[in-house]
């Protein structure tokens, strides 16, 4: 047997190796050398020789051998003959053993004529000789700068060079004179960062340089060294910018026909890709709380029972009560005069009517929440009733408030794989308020009240192989004003509509195979389709929420989650791995807008508790109530820690005094690259909630894969 412990030990010293940059590094198991193509540009002049038009060809990495590269030019809108020198076949281009890049020269012929700017298209073909492979970026543009009429003018052109993964390159930025002139002339020029960061993306210019056109010449160069990385960025692009031109022991006049050039720094990294998770999806129920006869007899103990509730909110809720979507605004309390709540809110209530502070929640949803029920490939389990508890916002099941809006069910086909794109089968708006009669308790299955029983929303008669949908949203039309809280319930799918009978799809899922459930092969799994509203109410108590299924195939990829408005009430928080062992991550606090912070600080200034912050390292366990160590570089996020004494109020015109009120918590862990030897069959992966003495504890839940 494995130790555990070392085991976790091992994963936090990798972790937190593998996630202090803040994007996941691309992984250089793939040695293969790339050839890519840049593009660049230069004015064309009015007269004189021809002009030489270089666009930089570009390794990802040193060649041990000579590279060779077959490429063919073609026009876009310039004219082969009249604007560049014509060329009919390809033509192939060396980059010499030991070093990382190459030009292909293209003659650019001056003229007189006032014309667009015009553009040629270089394609690399194949590669001839030498151990590389073309790379994704395999064609450049070439663009020649009109620069008539008027007098005789100076323009910088632009640049584009492939990063690489390492080492650097030089890149050249050329300078043009419209014409040659009998005597020299002075450019004056500097850098300017535009995306790209000086000194970590390409060599710092720190103070204006100068470069020389001969006389009788038309052209002069300015040389920049370009860093290579193994990150993914995006393109990024640093300006050359002309500030001077002299002309040297003479008194003709040089304008400035074109004074910005733009240097584009390629990657040449695969962008991440992010796969958005359906949280949970191993079982034929969600979200049931702490109810008796819903999992199998032989493990149907508090201790194994969820413990947590689906749940969603009105729509004139607070967004602090926990629901990322489904409220219509945010900073909606009262507010006291004690500093740090200043003076404002909405006189004690809930609304939906925006002021100076209350504003809109800029996530708001009104499509609400997708669950799917998944049918497997095969299934002939019969009919498959859709069925909800405590589907109605009652006072006596609701969050936070007296409820009085609707929950609307709406039941979706599976003719599409996108959820607001498959047919309506059925629409159930259920009424909120103790009054409406939908909060009885259920007579039938199928008939009577919604609450405190199971009812009906929708029996599929002839299930096939796919998805169904049950989309949940709420309304109360044309009031704006009155205090909504949340809905509590859960929702199953019951083959045959009859006796329930559990069932789960995991191996690892302790109602897996027991007696009493149904085999995989006719389970029909519920998950949630993004986002997931949860509520934890139990207290003194530990409350295991199945996450996600996580096959194979996506080891060495990065699981990310987001928590909203997490942890009101509750102590501590684990990830477990499908062993059901805590694994490392790390965790950051995003700022309000949702952007990462950086060295704890947000947009505008706001700096932590109130604005975003991050591990000092990886953890297995998330503090939910005490203080938190703030990492004050979160380049480097080294001990020893600066401990923040917490601010009880977590922002302004908020009202909770929760660590975590009313933002995201982001938690991040590196998937094992090993997944069969370390966890056999097994693929749910868990979180663990410990609770306090009285929780509250509403989230919303979302996951994804990152490459």
């Amino acid at each position: 047997m494995r130790n555990p412990g070392k085991r976790v030990a091992a994963g936090a010293a990798v972790l937190a190796l593998v996630l202090t940059l803040l994007q996941p590094t691309a992984s250089h198991a793939d040695a293969t050398v790339r050839v890519a193509i840049g593009d660049a540009s230069v004015v064309e002049g009015n007269a004189g020789r021809v002009l030489a038009l270089k666009l930089p060809v570009t390794l990802s990495a040193p060649a041990p051998a000579d590279v060779v590269v077959r490429w063919i030019a073609q026009p876009v809108t310039a004219t082969p003959g009249d604007d560049y020198r014509a060329i009919t076949k390809p033509k192939t281009t060396k980059i010499a053993a030991g070093r990382t890049s190459a030009l292909i020269t293209l003659g650019v012929l001056p003229d007189t004529l006032d014309e667009d700017d015009e553009q040629i298209e270089v394609t690399l073909l194949e590669v001839v000789g030498g151990p590389a492979v073309l790379g994704p970026r395999s064609t450049g543009r070439g663009t020649i700068v009109d620069d008539d009429p008027g007098e005789p003018a100076v323009g910088v052109g632009d640049v584009a060079v492939v990063e690489g993964d390492e080492g650097s390159s030089t890149v050249s930025v050329p300078f043009t004179l419209s014409e040659p002139l009998p005597d020299a002339v002075r450019i004056t020029w500097r850098v300017t960062p535009a995306t790209a960061s000086a000194g970590e993306d390409y060599r710092d210019v720190a103070k204006p340089r100068t470069s020389r056109i001969d006389p009788g010449k038309t052209r002069a160069l300015a040389s920049l060294v370009v860093y290579g990385d193994g990150q993914y960025e995006g393109d990024e692009a640093a300006h050359v910018e002309v500030t001077d031109v002299t002309v040297i022991g003479g008194g003709a006049t040089v304008g400035v026909s074109r004074p910005t050039g733009t240097l584009t720094i390629v990657d040449d990294e695969p962008a991440p890709v992010i796969e958005p998770l359906h949280l949970g999806g191993v079982r034929n129920f969600l979200g049931t709380g702490d109810l008796a006869g819903i999992l199998p007899p032989s493990v149907d103990t508090l201790a194994n029972r969820p413990k947590s509730w689906l749940a969603i909110s009105g729509q004139c809720s607070g967004k602090e009560n926990g629901d990322r979507i489904m409220a219509r605004t945010t900073q909606n309390y009262t507010q006291q005069t004690s500093n740090p709540r200043p003076v404002g809110g909405s006189s004690g209530t809930f609304r939906c009517t925006t002021s100076s502070i209350v504003q809109n929640n800029t996530e708001y949803d009104p499509r609400g929440y997708f669950y799917g029920i998944e049918v497997p490939v095969g299934y002939s389990g019969g009919p498959i009733a859709i069925e909800a508890y405590d589907a109605a916002a009652c006072s006596s099941s609701s969050i936070d408030a007296p409820s009085v809006f609707r929950t609307i069910y709406v039941i979706r086909s599976d003719d599409s794989l996108n959820p607001t794109g498959a047919s309506v089968l059925g629409t159930v708006p259920i009424a909120g308020g103790d009054s409406s009669g939908t909060c009885a308790t259920p007579s039938t299955s199928t008939s009577g009240g919604y609450r405190g029983g199971w009812r009906q929303l929708y029996s599929i008669a002839n299930p096939t192989p796919g998805t169904y949908y049950v989309q949940i949203l709420t309304d109360t039309p044309g009031d704006t004003t009155t205090r909504h809280g949340s809905n509590s319930f859960a929702l199953r799918a019951n083959v045959g509509g009859g006796t329930w009978e559990p069932c789960s799809v995991d191996q690892g899922d302790p109602v897996h195979g027991r007696p009493g459930t149904l085999p995989a092969e006719t389970c029909p799994v519920i998950f949630a389709v993004e986002h997931l509203g949860a509520y934890l109410m139990m207290p003194n108590a530990v409350t295991t929420f199945d996450l996600a299924s996580i096959s194979h195939d996506h080891q060495g990829k990065v699981l990310e989650i987001d928590l909203f408005d997490l942890g009101e009430g509750s102590n501590t928080l684990e990830l477990l791995d499908p062993t059901g062992n805590p694994v490392a991550f790390d965790w950051r606090v995003l700022c309000y807008d949702g952007s990462d912070p950086v060295d704890g600080v947000c947009p505008g200034g706001d700096a932590a508790p109130t604005g975003g912050w991050a591990s000092i390292a990886p953890t297995t366990s998330l503090d939910l109530m005490g203080n938190q160590a703030l990492c004050t570089d979160s380049s480097v996020c080294s001990y020893p820690p600066v401990w923040v004494p917490w601010n009880p109020q977590p922002g302004p015109y908020r009202t909770g005094t929760g660590k975590y009120n009313d933002r995201v918590v982001r938690l991040r862990t590196l998937l094992p690259s090993d997944f069969q030897s370390t966890y056999g069959d097994a693929r749910l992966w868990r979180v663990r909630v410990t609770t306090g003495n009285a929780p509250t504890d509403r989230t919303t839940w979302t996951a994804r894969l990152r490459s």
